[in-house]
């Protein structure tokens, strides 16, 4: 049902031509979105540059200014990536050694689990030592009567 559905509307004319005009329009509505935000950039860059003509200032020395500050930015960027970068090795060997050690503690826990299933508890070897007691006096007791039935 639904396959026929998406076949119909995939071989439609009309549905394609829906889609084009609904994409078209998507793609003007994010171009001028973009040029609005390009045409502001570059007015306020234009009203940057009028305000240093009218007050004097040299450009070039400005533009140093931008090129240093830029490039000290670039610098205390890397210098940031690499100390966050120390710290990621950090805290992999940190979570390392503790991954190790609690898997070490589990296995103990594991082993000291398996052994006290492995033993019987103080009144499971009572009984099993009072079970053995019971069936050697049922054993003597049995003897007894036989050899009571043979003298008889």
């Amino acid at each position: 049902m639904m396959e026929v559905f998406l076949d119909n509307m995939m071989n439609d004319p009309m549905f394609w031509k829906i889609a084009a005009v609904i994409i078209i329009f998507i793609l003007v509505a994010s171009f001028k979105k973009l040029f609005k935000l390009a045409s502001i950039l570059f007015l306020i860059i234009l009203l940057y540059v009028g305000y240093l003509i009218m007050t004097g200032t040299d450009l070039d020395e400005i533009s140093e200014q931008i090129q240093e500050s830029a490039e000290n930015g670039l610098k205390q960027m890397e210098e940031s990536f690499e100390e966050a970068k120390e710290f990621t090795e950090d805290i992999e060997e940190v979570v390392k050694d503790i991954t190790e050690e609690t898997s070490e503690k589990v296995e103990k826990k594991v082993k000291q689990v398996a052994m006290k299933k492995k033993k019987k508890s103080i009144t499971e070897q009572f009984k099993d030592q009072e079970d053995k007691m019971m069936k050697k006096f049922q054993d003597e007791e049995n003897a007894i009567m036989k050899e009571f039935e043979d003298l008889e």
